[in-house]
């Protein structure tokens, strides 16, 4: 089994350095990756987390490549850095940059490939389900599948190594004093589900992410009187997300495209 994965990990690696492009947005270049699935009109479009080496200002690593390689659709994968420094698909400077520049990514390729906005599916888990929302909330996009994200970003940020911190709030803020209110366009940003964008939600309910941020994100989408589907699943610590997220997301990508 550890020879077929490395193998697996191997293949991984050289489809990344064959398939990885980079797109020239407004204010940033993206990296990304797009596999694609002839005859299949359906696009996964995939965000990435947290590595844990953002102190560090390594590269940013794209999530679920092996979750979805025998996914018959086509896939989109997005990293979130300017800098090294990730921007929770946000921005720079204290406006919505990145998360513009995704979008007019996406759009590109969809176009490129005649993929209808129904068709569309936008998903992450923590970091990349905050992206997931934002990015698709903007693109009104037919699906969201989003796994313990966090609706409270900046003050998360504050929870973890200081160094990290740092980098990620200065990235994000032209200034401090922008923290209020950044975070409140966040927030309003992620509440703006469009009634025709299906919502799935996951987490395992003693994540801390769960009682911290997604219920009082679903309770607020609730007092809007907007609807999203909740897999709550039995299990502690956010560091549990990476081996419960993938059997859901690929759980609700079949039932999407089987439909």
């Amino acid at each position: 089994m550890k020879f077929f994965n490395k193998v697996k990990q191997l293949s991984v690696a050289k489809l990344i350095e064959e398939k990885e492009s980079k797109f020239d947005g407004k204010q940033h270049q993206i990296k990304y990756m797009f596999l694609p699935e002839q005859n299949s009109p359906y696009l996964i479009v995939v965000l990435s987390g947290f590595s844990g080496r953002e102190a560090y200002q390594e590269n940013a690593k794209f999530n679920y490549i092996k979750t979805l390689l025998n996914v018959k659709c086509n896939k989109l994968y997005i990293m979130d850095e300017v800098e090294n420094i990730p921007t929770y698909y946000y921005g720079t400077k204290s406006e919505p940059s990145y998360l513009e520049d995704c979008v007019n990514l996406i759009r590109e390729i969809m176009e490129k490939h005649n993929i209808l906005i129904e068709n569309t599916m936008i998903a992450g888990s923590s970091k990349g389900g905050t992206g997931a929302i934002l990015i698709g909330n903007e693109l009104k996009a037919g699906y969201i599948i989003a796994g313990a994200p966090q609706y409270f970003p900046l003050d998360y940020l504050n929870e973890i190594n200081e160094k990290a911190r740092n980098l990620i709030i200065n990235n994000i803020l032209l200034s401090e004093d922008d923290f209020e209110k950044v975070q409140k366009d966040i927030k309003e940003k992620m509440l703006d589900l469009n009634e025709s964008t299906k919502l799935y939600l996951h987490a395992g309910n003693q994540d801390l992410h769960y009682i911290k941020h997604l219920r009082p994100y679903m309770s607020m989408l609730t007092k809007r009187k907007k609807l999203y589907a909740l897999d709550l699943q039995h299990y502690e610590g956010h560091q549990n997300l990476k081996y419960k997220f993938p059997i859901f997301l690929t759980r609700i990508i079949h039932e999407i495209i089987s439909d």
